[in-house]
């Protein structure tokens, strides 16, 4: 997905700026880590692995600074994470990194490197692309937050849509709810519990097992483990994903 991206002159030019001011000023590398989410929330061990890696990427991106000078000064983010093992890491953390990494761009009123950073970890985490403008996608965290905002509210929409139409056939609606991915799985967890539905309980658990391998995750939901068994674990993070716009602060 990031691949298809596609920065016009005035984004390279600003995030060549976010690029000198970011590698400028990186976090206090004492025992004093900056925490960038209150670990007295949910997800405090998952939090705190994210702050971790997010101090390690600065790190690398400091001495990339030196070693790539080239690269480092890049007006291509995408170009520089090439570079950073330690994003790759971040990714790798899965879905249930999702809602500290969006907390801490909630919270944060920037929208410099390092903020562009943990959006794009967002994006490739949930498989999904968002759109703040056709002809370059989004630009800045800020213009994320929105796509996400408007993409949590469109998937649930279209969602609702698509069981509730008379004019599409029910394999095109399998078809197109695995495209709206890991927004509606809570969706198919609120269909699979009632009593009637346009679709049997092995259609809809069909569906979950296609969207939930798109992504990473800790805990995915394979053939030995029922459905019942990886709700447990599970069920709150695909929830929460369309509660963070919603995360009172």
């Amino acid at each position: 997905m990031k691949n298809h991206k596609k920065l016009i002159i005035g984004i390279s030019i600003t995030l060549s700026l976010m690029v000198l001011c970011f590698l400028g000023i990186r976090i206090d590398n004492t025992d004093n880590k900056k925490t960038f989410f209150d670990s007295t929330k949910v997800y405090a061990q998952t939090t705190d692995d994210v702050d971790e890696k997010l101090n390690t990427i600065m790190d690398e991106l400091e001495e990339l600074k030196k070693s790539n000078p080239i690269i480092a000064m890049s007006s291509s983010p995408y170009a520089i994470v090439e570079e950073i093992t330690s994003y790759d890491e971040l990714v790798n953390m899965g879905i249930e990194a999702v809602k500290p990494m969006y907390d801490i761009l909630y919270k944060r009123p920037d929208a410099g490197l390092y903020e562009y950073i943990l959006a794009m970890a967002i994006e490739e985490i949930t498989n999904q692309e968002y759109i703040y403008d056709v002809d370059y996608g989004w630009s800045n965290a800020l213009e994320f937050r929105l796509c996400y905002e408007r993409k949590v509210n469109n998937s649930s929409d279209e969602f609702e849509y698509l069981m509730n139409s008379n004019k599409i056939s029910n394999e095109n609606k399998k078809q197109k709810i695995t495209e709206l991915g890991v927004f509606v799985v809570s969706d198919l967890l609120d269909e699979l519990d009632k009593e009637t539905s346009i679709f049997s309980k092995e259609e809809i658990e069909t569906l979950l097992q296609q969207i939930i391998q798109t992504v990473p995750a800790t805990h995915k939901l394979h053939s030995v483990e029922t459905i019942e068994e990886w709700r447990v674990d599970n069920e709150q993070i695909y929830r929460d994903l369309k509660k963070l716009n919603k995360t009172e602060y």
